[in-house]
C-alpha cells in the first residue's frame, strides 16, 4: 500500500472503531492481536465516555508506519482505570500513536498519552511520584507499621478510659470502636489535608478514599485488645477482668512490636533489649493510665 492508502487505513479505524465504536469494523481494518485488543477494549472505553472524540492533527506514513497526532475529549460517565464515573470533562488532551500496517490491515500500534493532564481535567488525584528504586518497600513498611502502632495505643487508651461499674459489655464494645472509627477518620482526612497543602489540589472523593486505604492499618493494629476483650466477653468473664486482660494483650503487643523493630534493625543483647523495653514502658503506662482514671 502507498502512504497516502496507509494513512487513510489509519484514519478509518480512528473514526470508525475508536470514535464511533463500532466493534464490527475491526476485522476490516485490524488484524492479529491488535485486532483481538482493540475488540477488548472498545466497548468498556464506550462505556466509560460515550461522547469521546478524537480529532486527527497530523499522519505522517512512511515504510508501512504511520505516525498520528490526536487530540482527544470526552465526558467521564462510567468507570475508569477502576476509577467510578465523576461528571467531568477533558478536553484536547495530546496523544501521539505510531501503527503498523501489514497487508492493508493495522496490526500493532503503539503510543504515548498525556494522561497527567487527562486526570487533573477529569479531577483525579494523581498518586505522587515513587521514592528512590530501593525506598518504597521499606518505606511503606515502616508507615504501616508506625499506623498500626497508633491504632494499638489509641484503642488501649480508650478501652483504659471505660468503666466497669458503669458501662455494660455491649457498651464498653460499641463505644471503643466507634471512637476508633472516628479517630481514624480524623488521622486519615488530616493526612489527606497535609498532603492537599503541600501540593495544592482540590478535595475529591478519590482522594479521601485513598487517605482512608492508607490509614487502615491503624484498624489493624487495633485488633489485638479488641480480640482478647471479646474472647473474655465470649467466655464469661467480667468486664473488668475483660479490660485488664485487654490492656495487658496490648502491652504485650506494644513489646512485641518494639522488639520485631529492634530485629530488623539487626539490634542484639543490650540494645535489642533496650528498644525493647521502651514498648513494655509504654504498655505499662497505658496499665497506669486505667489505675489513675478508676
Amino acid at each position: 500500500m502507498s502512504a497516502d492508502a496507509d494513512k487513510q487505513l489509519v484514519r478509518r479505524f480512528v473514526q470508525e472503531v475508536v470514535v464511533a465504536r463500532n466493534a464490527a469494523m475491526v476485522d476490516q481494518l485490524a488484524a492479529g492481536e491488535f485486532a483481538h485488543a482493540a475488540k477488548r477494549w472498545v466497548s468498556p472505553f464506550q462505556s466509560a465516555f460515550p461522547d469521546f472524540q478524537m480529532e486527527v492533527v497530523d499522519l505522517i506514513a512512511e515504510g508501512g508506519a504511520v505516525v498520528g497526532h490526536f487530540k482527544c475529549s470526552g465526558t467521564h460517565r462510567g468507570e475508569w482505570l477502576g476509577v467510578p464515573a465523576t461528571g467531568r470533562r477533558f478536553e484536547d488532551v495530546d496523544e501521539v500513536y505510531i501503527f503498523r500496517v501489514r497487508d492493508g490491515r493495522v496490526v500493532s500500534a503503539l503510543g504515548v498519552e498525556d494522561n497527567l493532564a487527562r486526570l487533573r481535567q477529569l479531577g483525579i488525584d494523581v498518586a505522587p511520584a515513587p521514592a528512590a528504586p530501593d525506598e518504597p518497600a521499606a518505606e511503606r513498611h515502616r508507615y504501616n507499621l508506625g499506623s498500626g502502632t497508633y491504632g494499638l495505643i489509641t484503642v488501649s487508651a480508650l478501652i483504659a478510659a471505660e468503666s466497669a461499674t458503669r458501662e455494660t459489655y455491649a457498651e464498653t464494645v460499641v463505644g471503643v470502636v466507634l471512637a476508633l472509627i472516628l479517630f481514624w477518620l480524623a488521622h486519615a482526612y488530616s493526612e489527606l489535608v497535609g498532603w492537599r497543602l503541600r501540593r495544592p489540589e482540590r478535595l475529591t472523593w478519590v482522594g479521601l478514599g485513598r487517605a482512608l486505604r492508607q490509614e487502615l492499618p491503624i484498624l489493624v493494629g487495633a485488633t489485638p485488645p479488641l480480640l482478647a476483650l471479646l474472647i473474655a466477653w465470649v467466655a464469661g468473664a467480667k468486664l473488668g477482668t475483660a479490660i485488664t486482660i485487654a490492656l495487658w494483650t496490648a502491652a504485650a503487643a506494644l513489646f512485641a512490636t518494639e522488639f520485631a523493630a529492634g530485629i530488623q534493625a539487626d539490634l542484639c543483647g543490650r540494645d535489642l533489649a533496650i528498644q525493647a523495653l521502651v514498648g513494655a514502658a509504654l504498655g505499662v503506662l497505658i496499665l497506669a493510665l486505667k489505675l489513675a482514671l478508676h
